[in-house]
């Protein structure tokens, strides 16, 4: 039986026309087996952020929906039946939010009604030097469209697009961009007084240039940024690399201490054909 799963799921990769690395267990199993694990509390990150002080194995699920509304909310249903939960992050740039805008909206409010967070997968620098979008205008516009529509965004997580991996090329490796250096919040209280960045550079791309930091989260009722939210294990499968950053949840999240909390990034896109 074993030997005919493998197969299967060995043909399904191979129908996709790429070589797509597989998860090593389904979202089902996953979720399944994490909700097994005793002590386990699964919290959304603006709960943790709130209050990070714990006496349990504490995990935070986070999601980077890209490119993948539709995977994210059947994640969204299984996560919910196994007792846990997730935030989900909306990129703003991607075209299903522009082009899709009322389904993006039905399938967040879906998600969130399943007792999940949104928030924000922060691609202002994109949307600026791609679009010529202004960074404070857009992110008031996308804010005050989702809010209004009854999505509530407490955070957000930054986007590493292509643009930001080209402008990175022309940076020497100890500074580098990302788009989450957009606040003002951000750089003082965590980079100022590392001396790589102790001086911005101001990024020039498709003739456009800008100076950082730019906004504050404050004036847009923004709480927190994933990557400066405190935690003792961090889990990837960023680049389809299972895993990326960290090694197996399961097997930390078990071996965990009481009081620990682990991160656990998931894009939906990876585990689509591996749900159940």
């Amino acid at each position: 039986m074993k030997k005919l799963q493998k197969t299967f799921r060995d043909i399904k990769y191979k129908v996709r026309g790429k070589k797509y690395k597989i998860p090593p267990y389904s979202y089902t199993h996953l979720c399944e087996e994490l909700s097994r694990i005793n002590d386990v509390e699964s919290i959304c990150f603006m709960k943790h952020y709130k209050n990070s002080k714990h006496q349990k194995r504490r995990v935070i699920i986070r999601h980077d929906v890209d490119m993948d509304p539709w995977t994210s909310l059947e994640m969204a249903k299984i996560e919910q039946k196994y007792g846990l939960v997730a935030t989900y992050f909306i990129l703003h740039s991607a075209k299903y939010y522009k082009n899709k805008f009322d389904e993006t909206i039905e399938i967040s409010k879906i998600i969130q009604s399943l007792g999940h967070e949104i928030g924000l997968h922060n691609d202002l620098l994109t949307d600026y030097f791609k679009n010529g979008y202004q960074p404070d205008e857009n992110l008031h516009n996308i804010l005050t469209s989702l809010r209004d529509n009854g999505i509530k965004i407490y955070g957000s997580a930054a986007h590493g697009s292509k643009i930001i991996q080209n402008l990175n090329k022309e940076l020497p490796k100890e500074i580098y961009y990302t788009n989450y250096l957009i606040f003002d919040e951000i750089y003082k209280k965590n980079l100022s007084l590392n001396p790589a960045f102790s001086k911005l550079p101001s990024p020039n791309y498709n003739n456009l240039s800008l100076n950082l930091p730019f906004l504050s989260m404050k004036n847009f009722n923004l709480s927190y940024e994933t990557y400066f939210v405190e935690t003792d294990h961090y889990i990837s499968d960023s680049r389809r690399r299972f895993w990326y950053t960290g090694n197996d949840p399961i097997e930390t999240i078990r071996s965990s201490k009481l009081g620990e909390t682990t991160q656990l990034l998931f894009h939906p896109v990876w585990w689509k054909l591996d749900l159940e």
